[in-house]
């Protein structure tokens, strides 16, 4: 009869190749195959082999039978169920959260930032303190007059807007004069919006082209009286800014003797 035997590397070594009543011998391992039938492929051993494989599982058998009475045992096996809870206590499930946790804390004696490694107790005491400090600041929610970000920025540039389009009355060519009267040089007294009395010297948007005194009575920006009275007549001129249109014309008034 035929036999046939394959020789090579474990690695290399394909049980799915062999052929019915061929061997094949590992040469880096020693171990040796024998394939009965297509498929039915079988590790072959020695008989030394077996002896020590007989031996490990006596031992195996042996350990085996010595935990289970060590289990059996109530002292032993409290033991070991309390080194596990031990081992347990204080550990969070790794896929789990620390939603219902506790944490005990005291307010930060000073107003400091929080910094990466510190506990939890510290944290939370420093956020405490944080948000005391900042609450006495900008005052309480009910004290805001806009809520809402959209509302509060709009009303932040309308304001800074306004105040962009009137004169400052201590830069810009204002000055107070010895009648208690503001002097305004070469200003444009379109853009004169505060209530008062002012003496215009060189202004231009003048009824006429003579200094004089130009009195003040504003509403709001947008809806401010006027009235100039040059300082060489008696003659008074009037005008009123209206919203949405202006400035409107001045109106000449003169004085009729009673």
């Amino acid at each position: 009869m035929a036999i046939q035997n394959r020789r090579g590397l474990k690695a290399n070594f394909n049980a799915n190749k062999m052929l019915p009543g061929e061997f094949a011998f590992c040469t880096d391992t020693g171990e040796v195959f024998y394939c009965y039938s297509a498929g039915n492929v079988k590790r072959l051993t020695t008989v030394e082999g077996v002896q020590t494989l007989l031996s490990s599982s006596q031992e195996a058998y042996t350990a085996l039978q010595q935990l289970i009475a060590d289990l059996q045992e109530q002292t032993v096996l409290t033991g070991i169920l309390a080194d596990i809870d031990a081992l347990q206590n204080g550990k969070l499930d790794k896929t789990g959260d620390s939603k219902d946790n506790t944490v005990t804390f005291a307010e930060a004696s000073t107003d400091t930032n929080i910094a990466s490694g510190e506990t939890h107790t510290t944290l939370f005491g420093k956020l405490l303190k944080n948000i005391k400090t900042l609450r006495s600041l900008i005052g309480t929610l009910a004290n805001l007059t806009t809520t809402e970000k959209s509302n509060l920025v709009g009303a932040i540039n309308e304001i800074a807007g306004q105040y962009g389009k009137k004169i400052d009355i201590n830069n810009s060519g204002y000055e107070q004069n010895t009648r208690g009267l503001r002097t305004v040089t070469n200003a444009n007294i379109n853009e004169v919006a505060h209530t008062g009395d002012y003496y215009c010297v060189g202004c231009t948007n003048r009824p006429v082209e003579v200094n004089g005194i130009l009195e003040v009575k504003a509403q709001d920006y947008d809806t401010i009286w006027q009235v100039y009275t040059p300082y060489t007549s008696e003659i008074i001129y009037t005008r009123k800014k209206v919203p949405g249109s202006g400035w409107l014309a001045w109106k000449k008034i003169t004085p009729v003797a009673l």
